[in-house]
């Protein structure tokens, strides 16, 4: 799975601001300085591995499920799930899960909650979760909501569309959510190969307050590896920034703390030293 981020144009990246009333980029609340900078790129780079492993588990669910009638079932493994439809002829339906047990990857998870979902158009699904998942003991949960939209380009293009108003996503007492989020990823079924966009708000367990993201050029990279190239930017409170460049094994780190547009402080880590 890769992390997934959204472009604006490659001439912002000198001149992208943050925060304040001119038309800027909006920020966050999370002040982000030499003590928080570390915590944010943490939080940040990885999860969108986790939106889309939800994006595709949800889409996995459907399939998994036989939605053509009312009722309570058995699912595949144990426990059960009850449907109900919207609509006639149905354009969606709520599934309630109870210890449903069902094989992802070999592995037989157990889910409690609710799904609902509803067709917006042949393309486009929408869905709202409230689920407790049990993956051999390790409890995490999922709430919020997520529109999936799926598109067919040129070729062996597919450009899939991830929003939402806000997702959280718990494990073990650690977790996030993002908010008023829009994630776009291009990928060559081919190849692999893959251009990915994202922007909206994060706010994780691993700091207090929240921060405003964008990429300023597109995210890049191979088949199921992290991303070789692409630059994005982080804003928090006052103005201050963090942007982020990918470069091959290379990340490189530049922080303007006091939101005067001059990155004071800049490091350079690698892939290794986020896992």
């Amino acid at each position: 799975m890769r992390t997934i981020f959204r472009t604006l144009c490659a001439m912002l990246l000198s001149i992208a601001a943050c925060g304040g009333g001119g038309g800027g980029t909006p920020s966050g609340t999370l002040l982000i300085n030499e003590l928080t900078a570390v915590p944010v790129v943490e939080a940040f780079l990885g999860r969108g591995n986790e939106i889309e492993e939800v994006s595709s588990g949800l889409v996995m669910l459907l399939d998994e499920l036989d939605l053509s009638q009312e009722g309570t079932f058995d699912c595949p493994e144990g426990g059960t799930h009850t449907i109900d439809l919207f609509g006639n002829p149905p354009t969606g339906a709520r599934i309630t899960f109870d210890d449903c047990e069902i094989a992802v990857d070999e592995t037989v998870v157990t889910l409690n909650g609710t799904l609902e979902f509803r067709v917006v158009d042949g393309d486009t699904v929408a869905f709202t979760v409230d689920l407790e998942i049990d993956d051999d003991g390790s409890i995490g949960e999922i709430v919020g909501d997520m529109t999936i939209r799926v598109k067919f380009g040129a070729g062996s293009t597919v450009v899939t569309t991830l929003s939402g108003n806000s997702l959280t996503m718990t494990e073990k007492g650690e977790g996030f959510t993002i908010a008023d989020y829009r994630i776009v990823d291009t990928t060559d079924m081919g190849t692999g190969d893959y251009s990915e966009t994202m922007r909206g708000y994060l706010r994780s367990t691993t700091f207090v307050g929240s921060v405003y993201f964008q990429t300023l050029e597109p995210i890049e990279g191979p088949d199921d590896d992290h991303p070789e190239a692409g630059v994005l930017i982080l804003c928090g409170a006052n103005g201050s920034r963090l942007r982020i460049t990918l470069m091959g094994e290379d990340i490189l780190l530049e922080l303007d703390a006091d939101g005067d547009g001059v990155y004071e402080d800049d490091e350079t880590i690698t892939w290794d030293d986020l896992d």
